[in-house]
């Protein structure tokens, strides 16, 4: 049995992917607004598809709509 282990992405990277600092992911974080994150001893990682889902939950059609 295989296991496909997911790619994992650093704040730097999201911050790059998502043009925000990593200090802003890092309030995110904080408050439970950003992407799904996995902490391994200190250090904090992101799984790819999770911030895709994170990406595609955040599509609106009009400003004044509301996050579900």
């Amino acid at each position: 049995m295989s296991t496909t282990i997911p790619e994992m992405l650093t704040d730097k990277q999201v911050g790059d992917i998502v043009h925000m600092k990593p200090s802003s992911l890092a309030q995110m974080r904080y408050k439970g607004t950003g992407p799904k994150f996995v902490k391994l001893g200190s250090r904090v990682l992101y799984r790819r598809e999770d911030v895709i889902d994170w990406i595609n939950s955040n599509v609106h059609t009009i400003t004044g709509q509301a996050v579900a």
